[in-house]
């Protein structure tokens, strides 16, 4: 199974500067990678520091930007975290959609491959989403959060089935993808959001990497 791994934040999702969760979108190309500067040097801090010592003096360190630069992109901290929140739902939406685009031989490399990239991919920035936001800052819940991302997947591993649709061998085979879906929602969000530093509590990263994918398989093959 050929899988890419290690790939940058910026080569996570192929797309052009995409700058939406601005309060003041800017028009130029060199401020669109300015505010896409600022964006990544956020959830560098956030990720590195925390919520709780996540502040715009911080990141315009990161950034080697103005404070007051950040503040003419984003009128405050919260503004700023739902940025980043949004931006994350953005890139797992549109990395799930290119796996979605690729063609898999088998039923079993589909559903096996599908379940490494939401690994991956929430690996790499699925612990942005309980962070980026706080009450009162507009950001959406963690309800709607984790259903933002459940459609994502729903709709990616839908797309991977369909060609091998007639094949699925669970006991309902209308119930077999949402079982998946559920696996991989319910395993990877929990080892998100779970203290980097409760490593007695965590699951652990390459666990979840080495079996997922293969109960992903014998899922909708049933063959286990």
């Amino acid at each position: 199974m050929s899988v890419v791994r290690n790939k940058s934040r910026r080569e996570l999702v192929a797309r052009d500067y995409d700058t939406s969760a601005l309060s003041n979108a800017p028009q130029q190309r060199r401020s669109q990678q300015l505010s896409l500067r600022i964006l990544e040097a956020a959830e560098r801090v956030l990720l590195r520091d925390g919520l709780q010592a996540f502040t715009i003096v911080g990141v315009a360190a990161e950034a080697g930007v103005s404070v007051g630069g950040i503040y003419g992109r984003f009128k405050h901290r919260g503004e700023l975290l739902s940025a980043i929140h949004t931006e994350t739902l953005m890139k797992i939406q549109h990395h799930l959609e290119a796996v979605a685009d690729r063609e898999f031989e088998t039923l079993r490399q589909g559903a096996e491959v599908f379940a490494i990239e939401v690994v991956d991919l929430l690996q790499e920035v699925g612990s942005l989403l309980p962070m980026a936001r706080e009450p009162g800052d507009g950001s959406k819940p963690h309800a709607a959060t984790v259903y933002s991302v459940e459609r994502a997947i729903r709709a990616a591993f839908a797309r991977v089935l369909l060609p091998f649709k007639g094949q699925i061998k669970h006991i309902d085979p209308a119930v077999a993808p949402g079982l998946v879906v559920h696996l991989l929602l319910a395993s990877t969000i929990r080892e998100a959001s779970t203290d980097p530093n409760a490593t007695d509590r965590r699951m652990g990263w390459e666990n979840l990497r080495r079996e997922l994918p293969r109960v992903a398989g014998a899922i909708v093959t049933g063959v286990y």
